[in-house]
């Protein structure tokens, strides 16, 4: 009977254990929409909370779609005056008043393009399925075309940072919003400063493919192997934190593709584009990592 229960005891420590390690993450849904086939930006919708904008990769339509934490399609925007040639990252925040949708068409896989554009948007209303563009900017880079997969708005300074793909160390250029300079210039700031932890190539580092900024200033940066949590410590812009603060990396499970990442008070969410070969459809996870280490310090 005794050893009975000390198999008993040490079988509950293993099961234990195991659910301490997977209750890192929750999967909260997965994308079996078919419209959800290459989702590379991702940020939480300001008035609905567990819900999300999205949207897919180039080849799409120049749509926005709310999901909930199921990633079920609660509503499907069309962008009116707006193109999706490679829309890779979203962000959000207030600007004049106005709650406001940054939409990064900034994907660049050849480093060919001109000009880059981020197209602003109202937050759409529930009951709209069809929006205007308020505001289209073309930039360009002031030393030479770049891919790039994460924008975030910085609320405070009224500015616009994008953060490379495909350079090492990845690279940090801004744009002011209220700029009254004619040219669009997306200005260099300097370099991601990140710790090689797990002993990765470099390039696989520095492939930054998306970024989020949340109210209380916090930044997240992900490449396809990792995520970077940026402490709101320090009272300095985003492009000052990415380019002079070295981040944390935090937990994060490797995903298909993964390029989307949200930040909210909570914790981190992730989902990833999905396998397609043109004949099936393979749904991904939305993961969600709830109180990871820094937000547990209240940070």
């Amino acid at each position: 009977m005794i050893r009975y229960k000390q198999l008993f005891i040490l079988m509950v420590l293993f099961f234990s254990s195991c659910n301490k390690e997977t209750n890192t993450y929750t999967i909260t849904g997965y994308s079996h929409d078919m419209r959800l086939k290459e989702v590379s930006g991702m940020v939480g919708a300001s008035e609905h909370l567990n819900h999300f904008w999205v949207h897919n990769d180039s080849g799409d339509k120049a749509v926005l779609y709310r999901v909930n934490n199921a990633l079920e399609i609660l509503q499907e925007v069309l962008i009116e005056g707006a193109q999706n040639i490679d829309w890779e990252d979203i962000a959000i925040g207030k600007y004049k008043g106005e709650n406001t949708l940054f939409i990064g068409d900034i994907g660049d896989n050849r480093a060919l393009r001109k000009t880059i554009s981020v197209y602003l948007i109202n937050e759409p209303k529930p009951h709209e399925n069809k929006v205007s563009v308020k505001r289209k900017i073309e930039m360009q880079y002031q030393d030479g075309a770049r891919d790039a997969e994460a924008l975030l708005f910085d609320a405070d300074a009224k500015e616009l940072v994008v953060v490379t793909k495909r350079d090492v160390p990845s690279r940090v250029y801004s744009y002011a919003l209220d700029s009254t300079d004619k040219r669009t210039v997306l200005a260099y700031q300097g370099n991601v400063k990140l710790t090689n932890e797990t002993l990765w190539d470099k390039k696989d580092l520095y492939r930054i493919t998306g970024g989020d900024a949340s109210k209380k200033r916090a930044i997240i940066l992900k490449n396809y192997k990792g995520v970077f949590y940026y402490s709101p410590k320090e009272k300095q812009s985003i492009k000052d934190r990415l380019t002079k603060q070295t981040p944390t990396q935090i937990h994060y499970e490797m995903e298909l593709q993964g390029e989307a990442i949200a930040l909210d008070a909570n914790g981190y969410w992730v989902t990833s584009e999905c396998a397609d070969d043109g004949i099936k459809h393979v749904a991904q996870p939305l993961y969600f990592y709830p109180d990871f280490l820094p937000l547990k310090n209240n940070e």
